[in-house]
């Protein structure tokens, strides 16, 4: 009886040993079995009555078993857990520098001449697998600017070539595979320096100068352009040989011949015998200088027929000519005026030209209404004399809703025509020189519109013919539009529509500043 109360209670304490043992592992608690056994999760009961063993759980076909997680890396020594590989806080991996340049083998410079110094400045460079071919492409290994250039080959033949303003020459190199290569370029070329005069002696012209440089041809007559320049001193590197140098100064012309010799400077001087004018125009003597004024030039010809050399809208307008005498005019709207000058060489020459004109300043309105009128408005000017007042040819005319007028000083008649029959309006003023006059015609007038109808709304089919007229029987308007509309002075009409074989008459009154709708049905 002890003996089974011994072994009962050793049960329940191997029991409860292996329970905790279960939890610690994270297996499931082990249980009592119907045999008095024990089983931990789904372990078959052993061989031994008390204890039971737990079987490993074969895996499922179909499913990879899960890897496990790598080993974490211990620290090397004398290194922090943050400085860890793959840990936060982990420097990038030093990346892989290229390989440093190979050292310069080549080094070229370029003189103008043999025996001559190198260039220091303005030489570009161009290094050729061969040398340059008609037909065949550049194939070009290297290229710069500089007037020592160094750099890199390949061990090789090559074909170094420099350009230096318009001179370009070039020789073949070799390329050894140890030690630097040093090669100078002679571009047997010279240098022309060349300026204006005004007369001989005189100072270099520094404004409106123009050089054309070309080669001469076996008979040294001017050939192929090499160059030009718009500076006041021109400067031009160019092959040795003979050569046209072509100089102008504003409508001043010469031509020099010019020699260059290799490694050597050659400085032109060319005479243009030239001179200044410089013009201004005002509309009285002590007036202001105008605006909007076109300056003209013109050759000095005694035939009526002086060829216009040059123009100028500037206010104050300059113009470089060659010595001699000219034709100058100023034109300011209808004001004009003209005299001859004389140039001199060297020397500038100041003419005021007054105009003797006024500004007639024009625009249209309705009778009391204070908004201009911007649209179908004519506007005509007549020169007026003493004797036989206004003339039968306007001397201008303007469609512009309010233009303004330079006039020469005198009496005009100026009429105002507002739409296109006969609402006008005129006025006759004296123009001032120098002064501004502003007129506004007033018109009284009425829009109108002609329909023939059948109906109410409903136009007549076909072609209509409209004969407008006063009341007392002047002729205003013949038309054929199937329904004209019209701007009309104010007065009495009387409008006529033939329609086919019958004639259909209306009177009627054009009061000013109203729109009327003439309506004629036909029977």
């Amino acid at each position: 009886m002890l003996l089974m109360d011994a072994m009962r209670t050793a049960h329940y304490l191997v029991l409860i040993l292996l329970t905790l043992c279960g939890y610690c592992l994270g297996a499931a608690p082990a249980k009592a079995t119907p045999f008095g056994g024990l089983s931990l999760g789904r372990a078959a009961p052993s061989a031994s009555p008390f204890i039971a063993v737990a079987k490993k759980k074969p895996a499922r076909k179909g499913r990879a078993r899960r890897k496990p997680a790598p080993a974490q890396q211990a620290p090397a020594a004398g290194q922090s857990d943050a400085q860890a590989p793959g840990q936060p806080g982990t420097p990038p991996p030093p990346t892989r520098q290229p390989p440093p340049p190979p050292p310069p083998n080549v080094k070229l410079q370029a003189a103008l001449a043999a025996g001559a110094a190198p260039l220091a400045e303005g030489i570009g460079w161009r290094v050729l697998e061969e040398k340059p071919a008609p037909g065949k492409p550049d194939k070009v290994v290297w290229s710069g600017g500089a007037s020592e250039a160094t750099f890199h080959l390949k061990p090789g033949r090559y074909y170094a070539e420099a350009a230096f303003g318009f001179a370009r020459n070039g020789q073949e190199i070799e390329v050894g595979q140890e030690g630097m290569i040093e090669s100078t370029v002679v571009l047997n070329a010279g240098t022309v320096t060349a300026h204006g005069v005004a007369t001989p002696g005189g100072p270099p012209l520094t404004d409106d100068m123009f050089y054309v440089l070309r080669r001469t041809d076996e008979a040294g007559a001017p050939a192929a352009e090499v160059g030009r320049s718009s500076l006041p001193e021109a400067v031009f590197h160019v092959p040795a040989g003979v050569y046209r140098l072509a100089m102008q100064h504003g409508l001043a012309k010469t031509e020099i011949p010019v020699v260059v010799a290799a490694g050597q400077q050659a400085t032109a001087e060319g005479v243009l015998n030239s001179g200044k004018l410089r013009l201004t125009a005002t509309a009285t003597e002590s007036g202001p200088p105008l605006d909007d004024v076109v300056f003209f030039v013109h050759a000095a010809d005694n035939s009526g027929q002086a060829r216009e050399l040059a123009r100028s809208e500037l206010r104050h307008a300059e113009f470089d000519l060659p010595a001699g005498k000219y034709k100058i005019s100023a034109l300011y709207g209808l004001a004009r005026v003209e005299r001859e000058v004389t140039i001199k060489a060297g020397a500038v020459a100041d003419e005021k030209l007054v105009l003797d004109a006024g500004v007639v300043r024009l625009s249209s309105k309705l009778t009391g209404s204070d908004a201009p009128l911007d649209k179908q408005l004519i506007y005509k000017v007549y020169a007026m004399t003493p004797d036989q007042g206004a003339s039968s040819q306007s001397i201008a005319t303007s469609a512009k809703p309010a233009p303004t007028m330079f006039l020469p000083a005198g009496k005009y008649r100026i009429e105002s025509q507002y739409g296109w029959h006969n609402a006008r309006q005129t006025r006759e003023l004296d123009v001032g020189a120098g002064q501004t006059t502003d007129i506004v015609f007033e018109h009284k007038a009425s829009e109108v519109k002609l329909k023939l109808v059948i109906g109410p709304g409903t136009p007549a089919p076909g072609r209509v013919k409209w004969t407008l007229k006063y009341a007392n029987g002047g002729t205003v308007l013949i038309s054929q539009d199937d329904a004209p509309s019209l701007i009309l002075q104010a007065g009495s009409y009387q409008v006529v529509a033939q329609y086919g074989t019958k004639t259909y008459s209306r009177a009627f009154e054009a009061n000013p500043n109203e729109v009327h709708t003439i309506e004629l049905v036909v029977e």
